[in-house]
């Protein structure tokens, strides 16, 4: 009798071994996808943190005036204005 019950007992444990290796390869796939979107948006951060320096030292060199020497000391050609 105990014979017979194994085959029974097996089933159940063969099928829900299956099922989690199953599921685990599905995660394992869905794991690799989102490790490479991240890789994605990785770059992504570093290129638009070049563009926004870009931006920033265009910016910057539209708002300063040009500089230049007196006396061989740098100074502004034309100095900012006072706001009152």
């Amino acid at each position: 009798m105990a014979q017979d019950a194994e085959p029974d007992l097996r089933d159940p444990i063969t099928v829900g071994r299956v099922e989690l290796e199953l599921q685990a390869e599905k995660m394992s796939l869905q794991l690799q996808e989102v490790r490479d979107e991240l890789k994605e948006l990785a770059v992504v951060e570093r290129v638009a943190r070049r563009l926004a320096g870009q931006v920033r030292t265009e910016a910057e060199q539209r708002t300063t005036p040009p500089a230049g020497q007196v006396a061989g000391r740098t100074v502004l050609a034309v100095p900012p204005r006072e706001r009152a």
